[in-house]
């Protein structure tokens, strides 16, 4: 998000689902490295999907999650053009 410009404007985004599978195993200070990237952009929601992998590129856990924009009512609120469109651009 802070390579799209993104975090000064950034809203309430709580996690709706998460879903992840363990391919390999990660120790207490063990380095790793975490990609992410936008799957789906929504109207009010964005699906992301990421990998933890070590160092040595081996994949040790794969998933996604979903974060939905609330308003102050908390309910869910269109994304706003500036972060669809930042968003659409990063989509894997």
């Amino acid at each position: 998000m802070r390579s799209l410009g993104l975090l000064d404007d950034w809203a309430d985004y709580p996690r709706r689902a998460v879903e992840a599978e363990y391919l390999g195993v990660l120790r207490f200070e063990d380095e790793f490295e975490v990609e992410l990237a936008p799957e789906r952009v929504g109207t009010s929601s964005i699906t992301y999907g990421w990998e933890i992998r070590r160092l040595d590129g081996e994949t040790c856990i794969r998933g996604r999650h979903t974060a939905v924009n609330v308003g102050a009512d908390g309910r869910p609120a269109p994304l706003s053009p500036k972060v669809r469109s930042a968003l659409a651009g990063a989509q894997a």
